[in-house]
């Protein structure tokens, strides 16, 4: 695939940025950021700063205010399908990223609360 097609701008006015910060510094620790289609594209944490508690609590968040919630998880990242599945999401199929050649599950939350 041409780099031209792998590097488009992005218009970060289409997603939403859930921000997890230090209450008394303001650091930023971490973020998830969420598409108009509610799927998670990109969820990080400050290496060191208890990056499991950090995703937990940004996923937490996430599926209180997007519902049905879903994102995608290459089939080789054990502990990132380990963690979403714990954390409620189910499988729901998988496909093929033509960008790097690899298998991603599609994954889903939906709260029958929401």
């Amino acid at each position: 695939m041409p780099a031209e097609e792998l590097l488009k701008p992005t218009d970060i006015t289409e997603l939403d940025i859930l921000v997890y910060h230090d209450t008394q510094t303001q650091e930023v620790l971490g973020f998830v950021c969420i598409n108009n289609e509610n799927r998670i594209v990109t969820v990080a944490a400050k290496p060191g700063a208890g990056r499991i508690h950090i995703w937990t609590q940004l996923i937490k968040e996430a599926k209180k205010l997007y519902n049905p919630l879903h994102l995608k998880v290459p089939v080789n990242q054990r502990i990132a399908f380990h963690f979403y599945t714990s954390a409620g999401f189910l499988l729901d199929g998988a496909t093929l990223n033509r960008a790097t050649d690899t298998v991603e599950y599609t994954m889903i939350y939906e709260s029958s609360d929401f």
